[in-house]
């Protein structure tokens, strides 16, 4: 599509509406330096996915909100502490202190069963877990969520937060199925990240994401039975372990559906989420549970630009 050059306005959202709708990375290597309007900066940088690109206007772009939000996206931990401590904006700084914070804890490195020591003694860093007698223990509740029958948050694959629009042009490892930055054919990133990880950067500490042979391991019916029910009058399947000496053990999956775009579908009757693993033939994919009140199973075809919810598990 062709701009209409509503990014050089000063406009916010004629300039956003603009940058949107252009996907020639040319174009939006030509918005990023010229456009009038920072957000319309900020949102083809984000579009391009360059990180080297971003780490220059995270330095050195004239405007706090451009350099702010791009300094979210680094991973240089050296970079992020010299922004931390010279950029002249107090905003851009507190910026890059909470950034410069999570890539710290991402380096802790720790002994898995001195950490499940103390995972035990902190009682999982505030959030309650459920003992199956499978290889790991599952989260009573999903991310963002306050009770077990609340859905919680919808992320995309292999980002942290929730969001607005679910698309391609706002996912953080690239603009389409065939442009990845991360986790791509190049790479061939399958696992993901710590800093990726919606889980462990949500509630710290050693909780994660789940395996596909994790939630394989769930679903089976040596191990487990599901059960469609409702909790608090949100439906969901209800899993109880079959496992001697955990039978009373269960945990319960909200229907919660899933964005496509900027709007939720399924929600009341259907589940999705996501695995930590890729879908190791089609990049833009990933391993996810999926289930309706008669079915379930672990899928390859989630898209990560989708917003599914994560249940998180320990060690």
């Amino acid at each position: 599509m062709r701009s209409g050059l509503g990014w050089r306005s000063l406009n916010p959202v004629e300039a956003v509406a603009d940058v949107h709708s252009i996907e020639n990375k040319d174009l939006l290597f030509r918005i990023a330096y010229e456009a009038r309007n920072p957000e319309a900066r900020r949102l083809a940088l984000i579009k391009m996915g360059d990180k080297r690109l971003m780490a220059s206007f995270a330095q050195f772009d004239i405007s706090p909100i451009v350099r702010r939000r791009m300094v979210r996206e680094l991973d240089d931990i050296e970079l992020v502490r010299r922004i931390a401590e010279n950029d002249d904006d107090r905003s851009v700084r507190e910026s890059a202190d909470q950034r410069l914070a999570q890539l710290e804890a991402l380096l802790e490195k720790y002994d898995p069963h001195k950490a499940a020591e103390k995972i035990s003694a902190d009682s999982s860093n505030g959030h309650e877990y459920v003992d199956l007698g499978l290889s790991v223990k599952w989260a009573a509740m999903n991310v963002g969520a306050n009770k077990v029958s609340e859905y919680g948050g919808h992320y995309a694959w292999g980002e942290t937060g929730n969001k607005d629009d679910y698309t391609w042009s706002t996912y953080k490892h690239g603009t389409s199925a065939d442009d990845l930055s991360k986790y791509s054919y190049t790479d061939h990133g399958i696992a993901l990240q710590a800093a990726d990880d919606a889980a462990h950067m949500n509630w710290g500490d050693a909780w994660r994401m789940p395996t596909g042979t994790e939630w394989e391991e769930l679903c089976s019916k040596c191990n487990c039975t599901w059960e469609w029910t409702s909790v608090e009058e949100t439906p969901g399947y209800r899993v109880t372990s079959k496992k001697a000496g955990y039978t009373d053990k269960s945990i319960f999956l909200p229907a919660a559906g899933y964005y496509r775009g900027c709007s939720v579908e399924g929600a009341g009757s259907s589940g999705y989420y996501w695995s930590s693993t890729r879908n190791k033939p089609f990049a833009d994919r990933a391993l996810c549970l999926y289930f309706i009140p008669t079915f379930i199973g672990i899928g390859n075809n989630g898209f990560r630009n989708g917003g599914f919810t994560v249940r998180p598990v320990i060690e």
